[in-house]
């Protein structure tokens, strides 16, 4: 990104990089990933465990609706 921004800018201009967070998003955003990824498997056995089944709860038969 620094290439192209020196690039657009004039010669006259001085451009100097004074401190570079890139880095510290980037682990950061790696740490959220980790714990999304982490998480769907126990998520996803609570919903497997609430339903004890794989399937849409809407279709199930009421017990109050007839045959």
């Amino acid at each position: 990104m620094m290439p192209r921004l020196l690039a657009s800018v004039p010669q006259s201009v001085h451009v100097e990089l004074v401190s570079d967070r890139s880095q510290s998003i980037r682990d950061s955003m790696s740490d959220v990933e980790f714990t999304l990824i982490l998480t769907v498997g126990p998520v996803a056995i609570v919903i497997f465990i609430f339903l004890r089944r794989l399937g849409s709860p809407s279709s199930r038969r009421s017990p109050c609706r007839p045959p």
